[in-house]
């Protein structure tokens, strides 16, 4: 560790692993010129205030709690946070400290005192991914988890393992009156009717991406409802530009089509036209009439045929 020391100066990224007889920062005199992330074992505590110019981006184990480093780590600089599951409750009010936060990665949510909601005024990309199945019941941890919170500048929510409509974070939405741009759910445990549920408050929503593990998701009913009528009023996500869908489903290919052909030249002017649609499925073969149905709906089509007991067709669509 002397020799680490020594070296203080050019260290980029710093892990502590263990908490253990581990040097805390008195070891660098408490200076980290260059320092750019930090990642902090579970249970650590500072001992000396760290002066870390650089440093924007943190990671958080357990039982670290943002209150316990505020007087030691510039937290108002942090610019992306990452922290999972905590044997104690993280303080809310710690959260309105990270006031350059552009980002926040969370891997099983954890337990938050319950306090009025702080503003996360700069957050514009959150990920969470929920914990396996066989842990706890993962809808009640996001639906505390979202609900504590108001994020008034997200563009971008990506969220794993979701097991209720409840998780999908609507009302987290509603009240921040954000703009979100991005959606991406990932194994996804629900059907597509509650999917359907956030689009009301996702009006703004460009790129949409579900990417299913073992569950079939997607059935008829969810092109059904984002396929275009003549009333704008009635229409779900009508700045959708980008559409990925990846994994095992059972929709038809008419419920498809009929769901493109509205989006490829929309009546009204308040609606986007959908540029590119990517779709990757397992165990799945378009006959050769359907895929003419996607070339003459969209002009330039990719199609992609995998072997192995992954994705065996993908289908790239891009309207020209």
């Amino acid at each position: 560790m002397e020799i680490l020391a020594t070296r203080a100066e050019h260290l980029v990224h710093l892990r502590f692993q263990h908490t253990g007889g581990f040097p805390s920062f008195d070891l660098f005199n408490g200076r980290l010129p260059r320092l750019e992330r930090l990642d902090l074992a579970p249970g650590w505590r500072p001992s000396v205030a760290l002066d870390a110019p650089r440093l924007h981006s943190l990671e958080l184990n357990r039982s670290n709690d943002l209150l316990d480093l505020k007087s030691a780590l510039p937290v108002a600089r942090i610019r992306t946070l990452r922290f999972s599951g905590s044997t104690s409750g993280h303080h809310l009010a710690s959260f309105e400290r990270l006031t350059s936060m552009l980002s926040i990665q969370t891997n099983d949510p954890p337990t938050l005192h319950p306090v009025p909601p702080p503003a996360l005024r700069s957050l514009e990309t959150w990920h969470v991914e929920l914990p396996s199945f066989r842990k706890l019941v993962p809808h009640t941890v996001t639906v505390n988890f979202f609900g504590r919170f108001r994020t008034p500048a997200l563009n971008a929510l990506h969220i794993r393992r979701l097991t209720s409509a409840e998780g999908l974070g609507t009302d987290l939405l509603r009240r921040s009156e954000c703009e979100l741009l991005t959606l991406v759910l990932e194994d996804p445990r629900i059907s597509s009717t509650d999917i359907l549920t956030i689009f009301p408050a996702t009006p703004s929503l460009h790129t949409l991406a579900i990417i299913s593990g073992e569950k079939d998701v997607l059935q008829d009913d969810f092109f059904t409802a984002l396929t275009l009528q003549s009333d704008p009023l009635t229409h779900l996500l009508p700045q959708l530009q980008n559409f990925r869908v990846d994994g095992t489903f059972e929709f038809t290919t008419d419920t498809l089509l009929a769901m493109l052909e509205s989006r490829s030249s929309p009546e009204s002017a308040q609606t986007a036209r959908l540029c590119n649609i990517e779709l990757r499925l397992r165990d799945r073969v378009l006959p050769t009439g359907e895929l003419q149905a996607l070339i003459e709906l969209s002009g330039t089509v990719s199609v992609q045929y995998l072997a192995g007991n992954s994705v065996n067709l993908a289908v790239r669509v891009t309207f020209g």
